[in-house]
């Protein structure tokens, strides 16, 4: 199900086979230029912002109703003769309906099919939180029924003025535009309800062709001027990404460099490193554990607000390298991502409970989610149980939130050698270093 573009294949070949002894074939051009529109428009999303499988199948529904509809002009759609020929039995007589009802059909499946994909880009795009965007994506619907209506009217009276009747397949009722947006209205509500809770990742555009195989890189990034060479060489270094990405070897690597370059280092994990984060973590990672989300986090931030405290701040003052596996970005996004906890708001507590503490620099080590999971060789725990799917979208989320995560910021990519990510990420520290 995740191959949109053989969807749309399929779709493009659907929509070319209604042409086959098409009963109204001038009206079924002009039927077809928003089918057009829409497959270019997905497709380019395909491309370049790719949606969410529940955004892009939930549209592809509508579409394929509309190119339906299209092949019928709407107004014949026989959907009383299929009715007879399975059920032996009328719609029409058993409704009482006197027109065709198909368009009334397909109005609703736009307001229900249309939200998701409003909700996602709005979250996506727009910043906007579940409940807000379930309600904006209602006045979306209404929005895009309304320009549809307008442009149906000047795309039949300028292109085709003969077909312009039929073409809009009023049926004989006046106030056929007003049910039309009256049905699509009533399936936007029932659909939202549906959405007030769910989050979608905001992921970059530009990110979207590459995610679903590919391992990304991205070069340094700061968010500040790189340090003078009057301050103090001292530096907290964190490394992050999904389980399986290979932080453990890279952390104990980059200290043996930085050892060498005769720094003083010293090495953490986060949670952990100190008495009651690894107690803490043992509860954390207990896969036999039902722990709330909320609570969850918390354990997370009171463990890193100990590791603060006692070990990085006075190794940070005694002029030593900290180097340290995970830090706030990680909680942010595990506890984040499936769960009605907000980015914002991990952020804002998170480093309340870390005294401000921003790390200098965060390398990110990106793959794959199904590659990474191949390289797990011991017993799941509870992050790692949540399924592939649940990873995949912290990765993504990975990605999205790691500006925030320090003055300086850079993706690794994690699919290659040892060698090959420990020469980047020693590039990265010299770099941000300077």
């Amino acid at each position: 199900m995740r191959n949109h573009w053989v969807w749309l294949a399929v779709t493009a070949l659907f929509t070319a086979a209604t042409f086959v002894n098409a009963p109204f074939p001038d009206e079924l051009k002009l039927q077809h230029f928003p089918t057009v529109a829409i497959i270019l428009g997905m497709g380019w999303s395909c491309k370049y912002f790719r949606l969410a499988d529940l955004s892009f199948f939930s549209l592809l529904a509508f579409l394929w109703a509309h190119i339906l509809g299209a092949r019928y002009i709407y107004s014949f759609v026989p959907y009383d003769a299929w009715a007879m020929a399975i059920v032996g039995d009328s719609i029409s007589e058993r409704f009482g309906w006197e027109r065709n009802h198909y368009d009334r059909f397909v109005h609703l499946l736009s307001g229900l099919c249309i939200v998701p994909v409003a909700c996602e880009l709005l979250q996506r795009l727009g910043g906007m939180r579940p409940a807000g965007s379930a309600l904006v994506s209602i006045s979306v619907v209404l929005s895009l029924g309304a320009l549809y209506e307008i442009g149906e009217w000047q795309l039949a009276m300028n292109v085709s003025p003969a077909q312009a009747e039929a073409y809009n397949g009023q049926q004989g009722d006046v106030w056929d535009p007003q049910k039309d947006l009256a049905m699509a209205l009533t399936g936007s509500i029932i659909s939202s309800s549906f959405f007030f809770r769910r989050r979608y990742t905001s992921v970059p555009s530009i990110l979207a062709t590459s995610l679903a195989t590919e391992p990304v890189h991205f070069p340094l990034s700061s968010s500040r001027d790189p340090r003078s060479s009057t301050q103090q060489p001292t530096m907290f270094i964190t490394l992050d990404g999904i389980d399986g990405a290979g932080k453990s070897s890279q952390v104990a690597m980059l200290c043996e460099h930085l050892e060498g370059t005769g720094s003083k280092v010293l090495r953490v994990r986060d949670p952990g490193g100190t008495s009651a984060g690894e107690a803490i973590r043992s509860i954390l990672l207990n896969a036999d554990f039902s722990i709330h989300r909320r609570c969850e986090a918390l354990l997370f931030l009171a463990a890193r607000s100990q590791l603060v405290e006692e070990q990085i701040k006075p190794a940070l003052q005694a002029g030593t390298v900290v180097v340290s596996d995970r830090f706030l970005l990680a909680n942010v996004v595990y506890q984040s991502i499936g769960s009605d906890l907000h980015p914002d708001e991990l952020w804002r507590i998170g480093e309340w409970a870390s005294g401000g503490l921003r790390p200098d620099l965060t390398l990110l080590l990106d793959m794959p989610a199904e590659k990474a999971m191949t390289r797990l060789d011991r017993p799941k725990d509870r992050m790692e149980s949540r399924g592939l799917d649940y990873l995949e979208a912290v990765r993504l989320g990975f990605l999205v939130q790691l500006p925030r995560a320090a003055h300086h910021t850079a993706i690794i990519n994690a699919d290659r050698s040892i060698q090959e990510i420990h020469n980047d990420i020693v590039l990265a520290v010299r770099e941000a270093s300077q």
